[in-house]
């Protein structure tokens, strides 16, 4: 428990039922329990939310992440040996080398 002396009891915490489900058993009850415990401690809720444009907002994120990637690992990718590299980080290199200028800035514009 937080070791706080003055309780602030007005405390509201969101929680997007899809995305807090989306894990394994444990760990859902893991979190719910901390919440559970938050809320008897100290009085604070929880608020169930929803986020219309979740999923595009995630898109934005992983092209913004991804486009940052590759330009900063640039000058390093023509000395980098490919077959040395797993599936993954093969795959996720050329993906991230194929966004453009223009979709960079949708994304920022979106988040």
């Amino acid at each position: 428990m937080l070791k706080s002396t003055l309780p602030i009891s007005t405390i509201k915490l969101a929680k997007y039922e899809e995305w807090f489900n989306d894990c394994s058993d444990d760990i859902k009850t893991c979190c719910s329990n901390a919440l559970d415990n938050l809320e008897k401690h100290y009085g604070w809720k929880t608020v169930g939310v929803t986020i219309p444009e979740i999923e595009n907002m995630r898109l934005a994120h992983f092209l913004t992440i991804g486009s940052e990637c590759s330009t900063s690992l640039g000058s390093y990718q023509e000395k980098l040996n490919i077959a040395e590299l797993g599936w993954d980080a093969r795959f996720a290199l050329a993906v991230y080398g194929a966004f453009s200028s223009k979709e960079y800035i949708k994304a920022q514009k979106l988040r």
